[in-house]
């Protein structure tokens, strides 16, 4: 208890000085002090990843599909019908849906609108838990991401970090930023998400406080997390982020890549209001997926 009150007084004295001073540039992330020192592999020893309940799933991780149920069969007796025989209908032909299918990739970051690539995302959190961190394509540790979809459906997709720190938060999700007011993001505000290993949300529910993620489990402060926030375009490769607000809204945000004393990706719906806010540098990216190196 006396600990997350400190927590709390140095956050509080934190947010009065940028109040004082709004010319200075405003912390995304809390002060160094509340992150903890840890040990993910030692955190994760003996998680598994949770099982998966749906082919799709199990596509994205290389296992078999799940055999389908057979029918069973009524017997019915022999003989006459007192009131005739019933004539069954046929069914309506229905388009059958597009197979899952199933990807494994290392994601490229590309400045935005240059299209330079600044390289690849490794498989490192920073101290406060956050992705972000960029690396050559000869680096030997590029995240490696797995994921399925069809189709018919391309959005609201789980990204499993195949390689990632924590095996207990295993989905490459996202949590809402230190800095922002409330769980909604909007074009008329400044609130922003940070990337981070999360545990799974179902597809479009609306913030979770119950979902576990990195940030929180390295500075003890809770926010609110999503895991099926990712959108997939089979043709450009690009990775995107759409956020569902309390209210149920989807809301596509942009993504830009940060550095304070530590890299992270953010994610906004308004970059230039974000910037103002903030007082940010944080230069606009774009995701996509890769053939892994």
């Amino acid at each position: 208890m006396r600990v997350w009150i400190a927590s709390l007084a140095v956050i509080a004295a934190t947010l009065g000085l940028a109040q004082q001073h709004p010319d200075r540039t405003t912390s995304l992330n809390p002060p160094p002090e509340l992150a903890k020192s840890m040990d993910w592999a030692a955190l994760s020893a003996g998680v598994a990843l949770p099982k998966p309940a749906t082919n799709a799933q199990r596509l994205a991780r290389g296992l078999p599909l799940i055999k389908p149920k057979t029918a069973r069969r009524h017997s019915h007796r022999r003989g006459p019908h007192r009131l005739g025989s019933h004539v069954l209908a046929a069914p309506r032909a229905q388009p059958s849906p597009e197979p899952p299918v199933s990807k494994q990739c290392n994601i490229a970051v590309t400045s935005s609108p240059a299209g330079d690539q600044l390289g690849l995302l490794a498989a490192v959190f920073n101290r406060f838990g956050e992705y972000g961190a960029v690396v050559s394509t000869t680096n030997p540790n590029p995240l490696v991401v797995s994921f399925s979809y069809s189709l018919d459906s391309t959005e609201q997709l789980d990204l499993t970090a195949v390689n990632g720190p924590s095996t207990a938060q295993p989905f490459f999700g996202t949590a809402v930023g230190y800095g922002s007011s409330n769980n909604d993001m909007s074009s008329t505000s400044p609130n922003y998400l940070i990337i981070v290993g999360t545990t799974q949300t179902p597809p479009g529910s609306p913030p979770s406080d119950e979902a576990d993620n990195t940030f929180s489990q390295t500075t003890s402060i809770p926010v609110a997390a999503e895991s099926a926030v990712w959108v997939y375009d089979p043709v450009t490769q690009a990775l995107t982020i759409r956020w569902v607000n309390t209210d149920g809204t989807p809301v596509d945000l942009s993504i830009l890549l940060c550095n304070q004393s530590d890299d992270f990706l953010v994610a906004t719906g308004n970059p230039a209001l974000f910037t103002s806010t903030f007082g940010a540098n944080c230069p606009a990216v774009t995701l996509s997926c890769v053939p892994p190196v």
